[in-house]
């Protein structure tokens, strides 16, 4: 969802207002030689001139933000793919590299990551993209809630599993993770199963 209230007119719209009001000018200037039938047409002429301009330039201008839309959410999704592929194959640097510097614990938050990388041999993540909503608004934060689960391994054979559904906060200029909204999906929590209850799950800093 973008929000871009536009209230004043923008300097195409006055350059399209002042053209109207020069032509109409210079033809009245004029009339004195010209017949008030042709006078008319004229004016109508230049008036209809001027409103296609206006149209097509509100046209252009209502595009531009749809097409900025499209590109952050476009960007976010190879973002999140990013995150997902340097979590599962245990990449804590390229991983860490796409959570801002701003977010609060971050030191706290990669230390508890290379606990998990180094207790489990094998990590599976799985994102359902089929139900992700992405919410952007102009020069604000972008917020991407999707459901998720995830299957952790260990070299005995022993597992967790765990899942729920989150919303991941990112940075409207570089794309950095900034927050998490809900329980962090990228900490192994044993003892858990999808769908666990508030009661039953460890609070976790993020």
């Amino acid at each position: 969802m973008v929000r871009d209230a536009r209230l004043a007119l923008r300097p195409v719209d006055r350059l399209l207002l002042a053209y109207v009001a020069f032509a109409t000018i210079v033809v009245v200037t004029r009339g004195g030689l010209v017949a008030t039938g042709t006078l008319w047409v004229v004016v109508l002429y230049a008036l209809v001139a001027a409103l296609i301009l206006l149209v097509t330039a509100s046209a252009c201008g209502a595009k531009k933000p749809m097409e900025q839309t499209a590109y952050k959410s476009k960007t976010i999704l190879s973002v999140l793919r990013d995150m997902d592929n340097y979590y599962e194959q245990k990449d804590l640097d390229s991983f860490m590299s796409d959570v801002s510097l701003s977010y609060r614990g971050r030191e706290a938050f990669a230390k508890s990551l290379a606990a998990v990388f180094s207790k489990y041999d094998t990590i599976h993540f799985n994102v359902q993209y089929s139900k992700m909503i992405i919410l952007i608004e102009q020069t604000r934060q972008m917020k991407v809630t999707f459901t998720w689960d995830a299957e952790w391994t260990a070299a005995g054979g022993t597992s967790v599993k765990d899942g729920g559904r989150v919303a991941l906060v990112f940075e409207p200029g570089d794309f950095k993770l900034i927050s998490i909204d809900g329980k962090n999906p990228f900490l192994a929590q044993p003892g858990q199963t999808p769908g666990a209850g508030k009661s039953d799950q460890q609070k976790i800093p993020h």
